[in-house]
C-alpha cells in the first residue's frame, strides 16, 4: 500500500507518464483522499518512513487537511500524534525542509488546532510553545508559521465565512484570550529580543532562518493584534523592541515592522484612547528619522501606507468625536497638531517618483479634504488650523506638480498613459475639493500654473520649452474649463458667463489660440489636448454675449479652422492625432456652423480635397477581407482601413458646402460635383469589374467605401437644400444632382445586391437622399416616387437574402417614407401594393425559423426580433395615418391573418415586449377601423370608404375575450412582475379605445388638482353592453364588480384605472 501510494503520486505529477497510467494514478490517490481510512494509511506512512520524497509528503498533508473536518475526537488525537511525531523528528534532526513543505505542515497543525482546541486538545498552544524552550531555531520557525495559519483560519477579516464558522472562531478566540494569550505575547517579546540582529546575509540555512523567524513574529503580532488586548503589546519595552527592529538594514524586515505598526494603529478603540496610542507611538517622528533616499519601492509603499493610516485615524478621531469632546481644546488641538505635523510627510510622499507609492496616500488626502468640506459651515468647532492658506496652497501645488508627466516618460506608451490618467483624474478631484474650500487661493494657483507652463516660456524666445510643461498647462486649462462647466464654484447659472473666472478662462483660451504655433509642439498629447479644448468650448465662438477685450472672434474662428487644416490637425503624421482630429473638426464645424465668406469656404474645401482622395486610400488596402460564405464580408478584418474616420471628413465637407450662400446655387453645385465626381468614378470602376467580385472582395469593399462616402457628403449638406423661391432653374439643377446620386446608388445596389455591406450602404444613402427630397414635395414627388419604386423593386427581388437586421431596417425605411409622404397618393399606391407581398415574405421567414426549433439561441433571438419588428411596422402604419391600406381589396386577407397573429402574440407572456406591442397594435386597429370603416380623418384612404365586414367577430369580440382571458385565466401571469404591470397599462389603453369606439368625445374641460383631464368618457353603448354581458356571463363576475369596473373605465384617468384593474386581477387570482 505504501509503495503503491508513493508510486501513484510520482506518476500523477509526472509530465511524461502515459496518459492512461497517469489517470489510473490520479483515480487511486483520489480514492485515498475520500476513503475513511486513507488519512490513517497516510499518517502511518509519514511516521514510519521519514525519508519519503517531498511530493509524497505534500500529498499526505493535503489528505490531512481535506479530511480533518470530518474526524471525530479520537481520530483527531491520532492525527495529533502523527503530526507531533513527524515534527519531533524534524526538530531533533535539524532537518530544514523547503518553505512550501514547512507551510504545509503548519497548515495541518493549524487546522488541527481549529477542530481540537475547544474539545480534546486544549494544551495545543502550550505544547507548541514547549518545543521552543531549548532555543531551537527550527522549532521557533514552525511555531510562528502555525500561529500565522491559526490567525488566517480564525482571525483574518478579509475571508468571508459562514455564520457557524464565525461563531466557532469567536469561541476559539475567547479560549485563547483566557488561557494562552499572555504566554503568546511573551513569546513574541522574547523572539524580538533574541533575534533583533538576525544573520540574514549568510548562505547558511540556519542563519537565514533567523530572519524568517523575526519577520513571522512581526506578522503574528500584526494578525493577532486586532482581537487581543492591546495592553499586552503596548508596554514601553515591547514597543521599543518593535521600533528597534526598524533600524535593521534588511528592508523586508523593515516592511514587516511598518506593517505591524500599521495593524496596531488600525485597531478599533474610542477616539481618546486612539489619540493616546498615536501619541505614544509618535509615528511621524519615527518616519522622519528614516532616510528615504535609496529605499526600495516596496519599503516606500509600506511607509506611505503607514502614514496614510495614521492620517486616516486622526481624521476618524475628529469625525467620530462628539461636539462636547471637540470643544475640549486640548483634545482638539493635540489631534489637529498631529495632523498638521503629518502633512509635510504626506506632501513628500505624494511627490514620490513612483505612482505606486504616491497613490497609497490618496485615501488620506481624500478623507482629509472631505472632512474639511463637511466642516466648512461648522460654527460649533473651529478647524481653520487645518485649512489655512499655507496648508492648502502647499498641498495644491504638490498635487499639480504630481500631475506633470515624469521626465523619463515620453508619453507614447498608451498603456502607461492610461494608468497615469487614472492617477491624474484622482489628483484632479483633490484639486476641485481644494477649490471648493478656498476658491480664490485655488484659482490663483491654477491660473499661475497655466500662465507659467503655457505662456511664460513660449513668450521668451531664448528658452527651450519642455513639452511636459505645455501639456500640464493645457491639462490645467482643460480642468479650469471643467470647473466652470460643472459649476464647481456654485455660481448662479445666469452669472457664470459674466463671472471673473469665466472671463479669465476665455482670455487664456484666446491666448492659447493666438500662440498655437508655439503651443502645438510636435507631441501627440499636446495636440490632442488642444483640439479637445477647442471642441469643448465651441460655444465661445457662437455666443455673442461672450466677448474678450481686443479679440475679434471671427478672426479667432478663422485661425482655429486653419489650425485644424494644418499639419498639427487633419494632416498630422501621427495616426492617432490625425484620425481623432478628423472627428473633432467635423464636430466643431457642425456645432459652430461658421458663416464665413464663400471664397474662404472654397479654400477650406480645396485644402481638404487631398484627404478626400478615396482612391488613394483604397489603393493602400492590400489584404483581402474576411468573408463568411460568399458574400458576408467582415470589414473589421481590414486592419489598414481608415474609412470609419474618413467618413467624418466627407460629412464635414458636406457641412462646409451647406454653409455656402443660399443664393449662390451654381457655386454650391460646383462644390458638390467637385467632391462627388471622384467617388462616382470609383463606383463606376467597381460596377465595370463586378464580375470579378467573387474572387476579389476588395472590389466590393471599394464600392462600399465609395457609397458610404457619398452618403456622408449627402448627410453633411442635407441642411443646405432649401429650394429658394423664384429660382426654378437652380432648383432643377439641385434635384438633377440628387437624381444622379440616387441613380449611382441604385445601379450599384443592383450589381452588388448579394452583398450585405452594399445593401446597408445603399439603404443609408437612399434614406438621406429621401430626407432631403421631402423638404419640397411639390418639386420632388416624381423623383421620390421613382427612387422609392426602384429601391423597393431591387430589395423585394432579393428579399430572401436579407438578414433579420436588414429586414428591420427595411421596415424602418418604409416607416420613414410613410411618415413624410402619407399624403402622397402615388406613395400611398406603392405602399398598398407592397404590403401583402412584404407581409407574406416575412411570414415565410418566420415559418422557416419556427421549423428550426429552439435549439439555436441565435435563431430564437432572430425569431423574436422579427416578430417585434413586424408588429412595430404595423403600429407605424397606424401612427402615420395609413390604416386604410389594411382594408383595401389587396390587403383584406392580410388583415384577417394579422389580427389572429396579434391575438396569439398578446396571449404569450413569455415575451412581454412582443405582448405589449401586439396589444398596442390591436388598440390602433380598434381605434381606426373598429367600427368597420376608417375613422382617421388624416388618412387619405378614408375617401375610398372601404369596409371591414367581419370586424365585430374577428377584431372586437376576440379583443374582449383576449383582455379577460389574459388577465384572469392565463397561467403565465405573475402579478408581482413589473413587466406584467406594464401589460396591464397597455390593456387599459385598449379597453378605453374599445369603450369609446366610433363615438366623438366631448372637450376635456374638467381637470384635477394636478391639471390632468378628468372629463368622463362618452361610451359606445353597444360595446359597453357587450363588455357587461361577457363579464357577467362568460367570466361569472358578480354584477357589482361588473358595474364598478365599467363605471371606473369611463370615469377614471388611465393610470388610476390601471391600478384598479391590477388590484382586481390580484384579488381574483388570490396573489
Amino acid at each position: 500500500m505504501d509503495r503503491q501510494l508513493t508510486q501513484a503520486v510520482e506518476i500523477a505529477l509526472s509530465g511524461t507518464s502515459d496518459q492512461r497510467l497517469q489517470q489510473e494514478a490520479i483515480d487511486f490517490i483520489n480514492k485515498i483522499k475520500t476513503s475513511d481510512e486513507g488519512w490513517q494509511h497516510c499518517g502511518n506512512l509519514l511516521t514510519s518512513n521519514f525519508e519519503l520524497d517531498q511530493q509524497t509528503k505534500f500529498f499526505i498533508f493535503q489528505v490531512f487537511d481535506e479530511k480533518i473536518q470530518a474526524l471525530n475526537n479520537d481520530q483527531l488525537l491520532i492525527l495529533k500524534d502523527f503530526l507531533i511525531m513527524y515534527l519531533t523528528h524534524m526538530l531533533e534532526n535539524g532537518i530544514i525542509e523547503p518553505v512550501y513543505l514547512r507551510n504545509k505542515l503548519a497548515k495541518s497543525f493549524g487546522l488541527l488546532f481549529v477542530y481540537s482546541y475547544l474539545t480534546v486538545y486544549p494544551e495545543f498552544l502550550r505544547d507548541l510553545l514547549q518545543t521552543t524552550k531549548d532555543g531551537n531555531h527550527l522549532a521557533m520557525d514552525y511555531y510562528l508559521r502555525i500561529l500565522l495559519v491559526i490567525h488566517q483560519e480564525i482571525g483574518d477579516n478579509l475571508i468571508i465565512r459562514e455564520r457557524s464558522s464565525v461563531e466557532h472562531n469567536n469561541k476559539l478566540k475567547d479560549q485563547i484570550r483566557a488561557n494562552d494569550m499572555l504566554a503568546l505575547t511573551l513569546s513574541w517579546k522574547n523572539i524580538l529580543q533574541r533575534y533583533s540582529t538576525p544573520k540574514t546575509s549568510t548562505t547558511d540555512p540556519r542563519d537565514q532562518l533567523q530572519g524568517e523567524i523575526l519577520h513571522n513574529s512581526l506578522s503574528a503580532i500584526s494578525g493577532f493584534i486586532s482581537w487581543i488586548e492591546i495592553g499586552l503589546i503596548m508596554e514601553q519595552e515591547f514597543l521599543g523592541l518593535i521600533f528597534q527592529t526598524l533600524e535593521t538594514s534588511d528592508q523586508q524586515l523593515q516592511i514587516g515592522v511598518l506593517n505591524c505598526l500599521n495593524e496596531i494603529i488600525s485597531k478599533k478603540m474610542p477616539p481618546l484612547k486612539k489619540l493616546e496610542l498615536l501619541n505614544l507611538l509618535n509615528i511621524t517622528n519615527t518616519i522622519n528619522n528614516l532616510k528615504f533616499e535609496g529605499l526600495s519601492v516596496d519599503l516606500m509603499e509600506a511607509v506611505t501606507k503607514l502614514i496614510n493610516t495614521v492620517g486616516e485615524e486622526l481624521i476618524r478621531i475628529l469625525d467620530s468625536s462628539s461636539i462636547e469632546e471637540l470643544q475640549n481644546q486640548q483634545f482638539k488641538n493635540v489631534t489637529c497638531a498631529k495632523l498638521v505635523e503629518l502633512l509635510p510627510l504626506v506632501c513628500e510622499l505624494l511627490g514620490h517618483d513612483y505612482d505606486d507609492v504616491s497613490v497609497k496616500i490618496f485615501s488620506f488626502i481624500a478623507n482629509y479634504l472631505l472632512f474639511l468640506k463637511k466642516n466648512i459651515t461648522n460654527n460649533a468647532v473651529d478647524f481653520q488650523v487645518l485649512s489655512s492658506d499655507e496648508i492648502l496652497a502647499t498641498l495644491l501645488k504638490k498635487i499639480i506638480e504630481k500631475m506633470k508627466i515624469d521626465e523619463d516618460d515620453d508619453g507614447d506608451d498608451d498603456e502607461a498613459m492610461e494608468s497615469f490618467k487614472e492617477v491624474r483624474n484622482k489628483l484632479k478631484n483633490f484639486q476641485e475639493s481644494i477649490l471648493m474650500l478656498n476658491e480664490t487661493l485655488a484659482l490663483d494657483i491654477i491660473t499661475n500654473v497655466i500662465n507659467q507652463s503655457l505662456f511664460s516660456a513660449i513668450e521668451a524666445s531664448n528658452i527651450t520649452v519642455d513639452w511636459r510643461n505645455i501639456e500640464l498647462g493645457l491639462f490645467e486649462l482643460n480642468s479650469y474649463n471643467e470647473l466652470l462647466r460643472n459649476n464647481v464654484m456654485n455660481l448662479p447659472k445666469t452669472m457664470i458667463n459674466n463671472s471673473q473666472p469665466y472671463y479669465v478662462f476665455n482670455e487664456m483660451l484666446c491666448k492659447v489660440i493666438n500662440h498655437s504655433p508655439k503651443v502645438l509642439v510636435n507631441h501627440q498629447l499636446i495636440q490632442l489636448s488642444f483640439f479637445e479644448l477647442i471642441l469643448k468650448n465651441y460655444s465661445f465662438f457662437i455666443n455673442t454675449h461672450i466677448q474678450v477685450e481686443n479679440q475679434d472672434k471671427n478672426e479667432l474662428l478663422l485661425k482655429v479652422l486653419k489650425i485644424f487644416l494644418s499639419n498639427f490637425g487633419v494632416f498630422n503624421d501621427i495616426g492617432k492625432v490625425k484620425y481623432r482630429t478628423w472627428f473633432v473638426f467635423y464636430r466643431f464645424i457642425k456645432l459652430t456652423n461658421p458663416r464665413v465668406p464663400d471664397p474662404t469656404l472654397e479654400d477650406l474645401i480645396n485644402t481638404l480635397l487631398p484627404l478626400l482622395d478615396l482612391q488613394r486610400s483604397l489603393n493602400e488596402l492590400i489584404s483581402q477581407p474576411a468573408c463568411q460564405g460568399n458574400y458576408d464580408i467582415d470589414l473589421s478584418s481590414l486592419q489598414e482601413d481608415s474609412i470609419e474616420h474618413r467618413l467624418y471628413l466627407f460629412e464635414a465637407v458636406g457641412l462646409l458646402i451647406s454653409f455656402i450662400d443660399e443664393t449662390n446655387v451654381e457655386f454650391k453645385i460646383k462644390m458638390i460635383e467637385l467632391v462627388l465626381q471622384p467617388l462616382f468614378s470609383i463606383v463606376e470602376s467597381c460596377i465595370n469589374n463586378c464580375s470579378s467580385a467573387d474572387s476579389n472582395k476588395l472590389i466590393v469593399v471599394h464600392a462600399h467605401h465609395a457609397l458610404m462616402s457619398i452618403s456622408s457628403v449627402v448627410k453633411g449638406f442635407e441642411t443646405s437644400i432649401t429650394y429658394e423661391k423664384n429660382v426654378k432653374v437652380e432648383e432643377e439643377k439641385i434635384i438633377s444632382n440628387l437624381q444622379q446620386i440616387s441613380e449611382v446608388i441604385l445601379i450599384t445596389l443592383e450589381n452588388f445586391i448579394h452583398y450585405p455591406i452594399i445593401r446597408e450602404a445603399s439603404r443609408v444613402t437612399i434614406v438621406r437622399l429621401f430626407l432631403i427630397l421631402v423638404k419640397k414635395p411639390s418639386l420632388t414627388q416624381d423623383t421620390i416616387d421613382a427612387i422609392f419604386r426602384k429601391f423597393l423593386e431591387v430589395i423585394m427581388n432579393q428579399f430572401d437574402e436579407l438578414q433579420t437586421t436588414e429586414v428591420t431596417d427595411f421596415f424602418h425605411f418604409i416607416t420613414q417614407v410613410g411618415h413624410y409622404c402619407a399624403g402622397f397618393e402615388n406613395i400611398y399606391s406603392i405602399l398598398n401594393s407592397l404590403l401583402a407581398p412584404l407581409y407574406n415574405k416575412v411570414l415565410e421567414r418566420l415559418k422557416l425559423l419556427e421549423q428550426e426549433g429552439d435549439k439555436d439561441p441565435h435563431l430564437v433571438r432572430e425569431k423574436k426580433e422579427l416578430k417585434k419588428s413586424l408588429v412595430s411596422f404595423f403600429i407605424s402604419i397606424s401612427n402615420n395615418h395609413l390604416t386604410s391600406i389594411l382594408v383595401t381589396y389587396e390587403n383584406k386577407s392580410l388583415l384577417n391573418d394579422l389580427i389572429n397573429r396579434l391575438l396569439n402574440y398578446s396571449m404569450d407572456l413569455s415575451d412581454s415586449a412582443l405582448c405589449k406591442l401586439a396589444i398596442g397594435e390591436l388598440g390602433c386597429l380598434v381605434e381606426n377601423i373598429g367600427t368597420g370603416r376608417v375613422t382617421d380623418a388624416q388618412d387619405i384612404g378614408i375617401k375610398a370608404n372601404n369596409a371591414f365586414e367581419n370586424v365585430d367577430d374577428l377584431l372586437i369580440q376576440n379583443t374582449i375575450v383576449l383582455v379577460f382571458e389574459l388577465l384572469f385565466k392565463s397561467p403565465q401571469v405573475d402579478t408581482k412582475d413589473a413587466q406584467f404591470r406594464l401589460i396591464v397599462t397597455e390593456i387599459t389603453r385598449l379597453l378605453r379605445k374599445l369603450v369609446v369606439m366610433g363615438v366623438e368625445q366631448p372637450p376635456q374641460t374638467q381637470k384635477d388638482s394636478q391639471g390632468n383631464n378628468i372629463t368622463p368618457l362618452k361610451p359606445n353603448e353597444a360595446v359597453l353592453q357587450n363588455l357587461q354581458g361577457f363579464m357577467a356571463n362568460n367570466m361569472q363576475f358578480p354584477i357589482n364588480v361588473v358595474t364598478d369596473l365599467l363605471q371606473k373605465l369611463i370615469s377614471q384617468q388611465e393610470r388610476h384605472f390601471s391600478k384598479y384593474l391590477l388590484q382586481l386581477v390580484i384579488d381574483y387570482r388570490g396573489t
